[in-house]
């Protein structure tokens, strides 16, 4: 079901042409034992698939000691790179 909603979310985005405001990518560094192996190789192909879709000004950011709910294991880098990016449209005016 997951995968079927980020399906739905890309054709509503409509990613003809890639975005042109900043963009962060935060991805996972820890997988669990049965998330090992070829489900970990498709996660990191759908990561680069984000980074094509999403454009020049997407920045990749793996987030140490992090699953699948980074915001959850990580919630200082989470926040830290919210503020960051707030702070780039700040700057650019938008």
């Amino acid at each position: 079901m997951e995968f079927d909603d980020q399906a739905k979310g890309l054709e509503r985005l409509g990613l003809s042409t890639p975005l042109t405001i900043p963009v962060r990518l935060l991805t996972r560094s820890r997988y669990s034992g049965i998330e090992a192996g070829a489900f970990e190789v498709m996660v990191e192909g759908l990561e680069r698939d984000w980074l094509r879709l999403l454009g020049p000004r997407c920045v990749k950011i793996p987030v140490a000691h992090s699953g699948h709910y980074i915001h959850r294991d990580q919630p200082a880098v989470f926040l830290a790179e919210v503020d960051a990016l707030l702070g780039e449209q700040r700057a650019s005016g938008r």
